[in-house]
């Protein structure tokens, strides 16, 4: 059984260097700015919003330890950054996903 995770967040004040440079070290731990579907086509996500498809790893409520590990990382990564923000962790199995555009 996998996990798909999904992260998103704002940075207060923070250079538009710094989003580089946070997206590049989300990377670094396996999100993506881009979802495959069963056609395996990409596709790109909203600004900031990032998904990885984790297996499940962790012993008891894997979910839950999921979520902590993804919050660990963010945590060292916006010290690292030296930025201030907020961040939105969701972790959910059997999961469906859609990526649209309106207007």
């Amino acid at each position: 059984m996998s996990f798909l995770v999904t992260v998103t967040f704002d940075l207060r004040n923070a250079h538009p260097s710094k989003y580089r440079k946070v997206h590049g070290d989300l990377a670094k731990i396996d999100l993506s700015k881009f979802v495959s579907g069963k056609k395996h086509i990409d596709k790109k996500l909203p600004a900031n919003t990032f998904v990885a498809e984790f297996a499940e790893e962790f012993e008891d409520d894997s979910s839950k330890e999921t979520v902590a590990y993804i919050k660990k990382n963010i945590l060292k990564i916006f010290e690292k950054r030296k930025v201030k923000g907020r961040y939105f962790v969701a972790v959910g199995r059997k999961w469906a996903w859609h990526v649209g555009r309106a207007g």
